[in-house]
C-alpha cells in the first residue's frame, strides 16, 4: 500500500497506518510539511521519503502513484478556539482545497481526512458534500489521555468509531 501524507506534522498518520498494517504491507512514497521542526522529525522518521514542501507548490503531474492519500488541512480557520474564523475561505483551512485538488488529479484508491469536529455546519457539511462521504466523529480521548473531537472522512470500507480503552 503506498501512502501520500499532506500537512504531515510529525508523522502521526503514517506511523498509524504502518502499525496497522505491518510496516513491510506501507511505502510511504511522499509528504507534504512546511514546518521546519516537523520537517525535522519526518526526515528523521523516513530518511529516505520527499518531503514535496509546500502544498501549493506541488506538480501534482509529477507525483509518483500512491494507494490512500491522508492529511488533515490546517484547522485555525475552523475551530471554535479563533474568533471571527474564516472556514475554508481562510488562509490555512483554505488549503483542504489543495488535498481535494490533489485528490481528484491522482485519483487514489483511497483517502482519509481529519480536522477538528468544531467546525461550523456549513463547512462540516461541504467538507463531506465534496468528498462524498460523511464524517465520523471520534474524540481521542477513547484511545489516548487528551480529548481532542475531530472528524475523519474516509472512503476506507468498515472504518468505525473505535472502542474505549479508558
Amino acid at each position: 500500500m503506498k501512502i501520500f501524507s499532506t500537512f504531515s506534522g510529525i508523522g502521526g498518520f503514517e506511523l498509524g497506518i504502518i502499525q496497522a498494517f505491518w510496516e513491510e504491507n506501507v511505502e510511504i512514497i511522499g509528504y507534504s510539511e512546511i514546518d521546519k521542526f516537523s520537517s525535522a522529525v519526518l526526515a528523521y522518521r523516513f530518511p529516505r521519503v520527499k518531503n514535496y514542501g509546500d502544498i501549493k507548490m506541488i506538480d501534482i503531474d509529477e507525483l509518483p502513484d500512491f494507494d490512500v492519500l491522508v492529511g488533515g488541512s490546517p484547522c485555525q480557520d475552523l475551530s471554535i478556539s479563533k474568533n471571527n474564523r474564516e472556514g475554508l475561505m481562510g488562509k490555512k483551512s483554505g488549503l483542504f482545497f489543495e488535498y481535494v485538488k490533489i485528490l481528484r488529479m491522482k485519483k487514489p484508491a483511497f483517502f482519509v481526512l481529519e480536522n477538528v469536529a468544531s467546525m461550523n455546519n456549513d463547512n462540516r457539511d461541504f467538507i463531506s458534500e465534496t468528498l462524498g462521504v460523511e464524517p465520523i466523529k471520534i474524540n481521542s480521548a477513547l484511545l489516548t489521555a487528551q480529548s481532542r473531537n475531530r472528524y475523519y472522512r474516509t472512503n476506507i470500507p468498515g472504518i468505525q468509531q473505535p472502542k474505549d480503552l479508558g
